[in-house]
């Protein structure tokens, strides 16, 4: 089992091949003695939170193969019981340490609730409000205090959500804190660049 570190250290590696155009390597080799090994389980080196956009895929943003990610996808990365139980469930069977939390640059559920803030406008459907109303929390207070340029305002709230989600995680789920203060469970948020391709830790970042 990898420590969180030894984890992350390998998915920033893995985001450098795929940004200098070296990735994909690990999956296009996949043999079939690879597939069947699969058969008898998993150990997936992280757990990665990332939004549904089919632009933001984590096994080619961090160049892993089959097996080495558990990854939970929804708009937004928002989170409900169904997610969360599915990280308790990988960190207890799986022993996975890392829990990425990533966001993405031109989001469009960020983009739709910012819309929806400054209309002040229905959304379409209930589900849609219930997806708005949960990236909202984040962001009420993102334009209070300070006039932001309306990209760098989206910037802030893609940033601001991703970390959210990431403290709500421990917040939400007792097991899930139990193991970050006894076991070396990590919970990092981080932003992928549509444009660049680069994957920041916000943890190390002023963003």
């Amino acid at each position: 089992m990898l420590t969180a570190q030894e984890a992350w250290d390998a998915l920033q590696h893995g985001n450098r091949r795929f940004c200098e155009g070296r990735g994909g390597e690990c999956l296009s080799a996949v043999s079939q003695q690879q597939r069947e090994g699969l058969l008898d389980g998993q150990k997936p080196i992280a757990m990665v939170v990332g939004c549904a956009d089919s632009r933001v895929p984590p096994e080619l943003v961090f160049d892993q193969g089959p097996g080495q990610l558990f990854t939970v996808r929804v708009a937004g990365q928002v989170l409900a019981s169904p997610q969360v139980a599915s990280l308790e469930f990988a960190a207890t069977a799986f022993q996975t340490r890392l829990i990425v939390v990533l966001g993405h640059s031109c989001c469009g559920a960020v983009r739709a609730t910012l819309a929806a803030m400054d209309q002040a406008a229905a959304p379409q459907s209930p589900h849609l409000e219930h997806l708005i109303k949960a990236i909202r929390i984040p962001l009420s207070d993102l334009d209070q205090s300070r006039r932001l340029a309306p990209g760098e305002r989206e910037n802030h709230a893609i940033a601001a959500n991703a970390r959210w989600v990431a403290q709500s995680i421990l917040a939400e789920s007792p097991v899930l804190c139990s193991l970050a203060e006894s076991d070396g469970l990590l919970v990092k948020s981080a932003v992928y660049d549509l444009s660049t391709g680069v994957v920041k830790d916000l943890d190390a970042e002023n963003l």
